[in-house]
């Protein structure tokens, strides 16, 4: 994975949501509809792990959450190439919640 901006598309259970991120240097910091997320992410070769805090920023009635939480931790690993990635990822103590998270890089910083 490269640093620069990336979609980052969020699938559970039938629902999807994205957040758009800058991701450089081990540091993640971006926005969605509903909530900001920051964090941190080390790359070893191709795999990837990250842990990933999303805290609300507004509700939205008009779309169903993956999980509806103010405050959501998130671990996430798997393979990444150049400007792609996809992850398992967790929702922290919410077992019952199993993410596939995929990252598509968007353009440079």
């Amino acid at each position: 994975m490269r640093d620069g901006i990336y979609k980052i598309l969020f699938e559970s259970h039938g629902r999807t949501g994205f957040n758009i991120v800058a991701a450089s240097d081990g540091v993640i910091a971006g926005c969605g509809h509903t909530h900001f997320t920051t964090g941190t992410y080390k790359i070893d070769d191709n795999q990837f792990k990250a842990r990933l805090h999303l805290t609300r920023h507004s509700k939205r009635d008009d779309l169903i959450e993956i999980t509806d939480q103010d405050e959501i931790d998130i671990k996430m690993s798997g393979i990444c190439s150049l400007g792609f990635g996809e992850f398992d990822a967790r929702v922290v103590g919410r077992s019952d919640i199993d993410i596939i998270a995929t990252f598509q890089w968007v353009c440079d910083l």
